[in-house]
């Protein structure tokens, strides 16, 4: 995986958002080590329970973000992640029943998340909100001479 140990090109200048895709980023470097062992089924079932609590928390976050800017892609966003949701959820119903391939795939998906949702799919509500935060402070500070 590239960035294997810096995730600054996932850092969208909002702390919390941030820090919690660097939680996500921890939790999948640990599956992966555990993974690679193979050896630890009580550590992959907690990082399993970890990321059900992460989506909990990150999602709710970003969903409340979305809908107070009034973000005009928020249907697709959340259908994003209903189905990260669901494949979680599969996750955690597979390993209970000790699928063998589960734990590649697991670390498979959630690698491509990483590396595809959020430095595309976040990027987007977050350069959205960034800019009509940017455009309120500028329609707080009056007209420009340009529009007098």
């Amino acid at each position: 995986m590239k960035h294997t140990n810096d995730i600054d090109f996932l850092h969208f200048g909002i702390k919390t958002i941030d820090m919690q895709h660097q939680k996500f980023f921890t939790l999948l470097k640990e599956l992966e080590l555990y993974n690679s062992n193979r050896d630890d089924n009580l550590a992959i079932a907690t990082i399993i329970d970890e990321l059900k609590a992460y989506v909990q928390y990150h999602f709710d976050l970003e969903e409340r973000m979305m809908t107070r800017s009034q973000f005009p892609e928020i249907e697709a966003h959340l259908k994003q992640h209903a189905f990260f949701i669901q494949k979680i959820d599969e996750f955690k119903f597979e390993f209970e029943y000790q699928s063998a391939a589960l734990s590649d795939q697991m670390v498979s998906f959630l690698k491509k998340w990483f590396l595809v949702h959020i430095p595309t799919w976040d990027k987007d509500y977050v350069d959205f909100i960034k800019e009509r935060k940017t455009k309120k402070l500028d329609d707080a500070d009056g007209p420009k001479e340009s529009d007098t």
